[in-house]
């Protein structure tokens, strides 16, 4: 608990108070927390940019568009049976498969 605090630079939304004796914690500083989440964000576009720098309809796009690109792509995850869009739906979005498989059908 706390990383509200520590994402947003804001004050506690809530009080915590120990319930048992003995109570014990892990404690990460927000230097520490941001750091890391920093390294995590990095490692996350580096892995978007080659996943995109893969994809052959986007070859002609420069690194500075792709880079944008990579920063509004977001995940979405699906379970076998789970229905991505159907045929008529209003094309707001596109896909790029990060792992598995989907099955297209109806196609006209």
């Amino acid at each position: 608990f706390g990383e509200i605090a520590l994402l947003y630079k804001c004050p506690r939304a809530a009080t915590v108070i120990a319930e048992s004796e003995p109570t014990r914690l892990f404690r990460v500083d927000q230097k520490t927390f941001r750091s890391l989440l920093q390294k995590q964000r990095k490692v996350l576009q580096k892995k978007k940019m080659q996943l995109l720098e893969s994809v052959d309809f986007l070859k002609e796009i420069d690194a500075i568009d792709l880079k944008r690109l990579g920063s509004a792509m977001t995940p979405k995850d699906f379970e076998p049976g789970d229905c991505l869009v159907k045929k008529g739906d209003e094309g707001d979005a596109f896909y790029i498969i990060k792992e598995g498989e989907m099955k297209v059908t109806d196609i006209s």
